[in-house]
């Protein structure tokens, strides 16, 4: 069976300039104004069903485009423990940072979360959601979550080659995918683009 997948990024908070976000920092008005307008344009394709990371900005997105979204509780990003909410420039003069930078999938940082776990948690969650699709016959779906998840998820399942982990996904962008159930090979369609 394909299905049809929508993997949307959260959208923007009231400082995106951060690479080590809250993950609980809440939608801004901008951000929200930006997915209306997205919406309106046709950015983000109908879906049987939407799912979301449970942080705050991600069920506000979904909830912005598809109204009644099934909050999955297990789908995280990274956490970046003591760098978290700091701003680039701060944190890269930290000492959690420089020990971090060393070696940044070897385990947690500063007191968060170890990358692999995150990783393979997320992999079980979405192979979870495409069982669920499957068995109720359902072709098409979307995901918001974090970057760090579309990333994980893509890199496990393209079909050939990987995407650059830090590529760019504009907050509200993504991708329309189609997943095979039987390979288990995702294949990218297009890039959800902005307005």
């Amino acid at each position: 069976m394909i299905i049809d997948l929508a993997l949307i990024r959260d959208g923007a908070p009231a400082s995106p300039e951060s690479p080590f976000q809250s993950a609980d920092a809440p939608l801004s008005e901008c951000g929200r104004d930006a997915l209306v307008k997205n919406k309106r344009g046709g950015v983000y394709p109908a879906v049987s069903r939407a799912y979301t990371a449970p942080s705050a900005r991600c069920v506000e997105t979904a909830v912005e485009i598809y109204r009644l979204p099934v909050v999955l509780p297990g789908i995280s990003r990274y956490d970046y423990g003591g760098l978290e909410g700091m701003e680039y420039r701060k944190a890269a003069g930290s000492d959690i940072f420089r020990s971090w930078a060393g070696a940044p999938y070897a385990g947690a940082v500063g007191g968060g979360s170890a990358p692999y776990a995150v990783q393979q948690g997320n992999i079980r969650i979405f192979r979870e959601i495409i069982s669920e699709l499957a068995g109720y016959g359902l072709q098409s779906a979307a995901l918001v979550a974090h970057h760090t998840v579309i990333m994980i998820i893509i890199n496990r399942f393209l079909a050939q080659g990987f995407l650059y982990f830090y590529e760019d996904i504009p907050y509200g962008g993504g991708y329309a995918v189609t997943f095979d159930t039987e390979t288990e090979i995702l294949r990218i369609k297009n890039k959800l683009i902005n307005f």
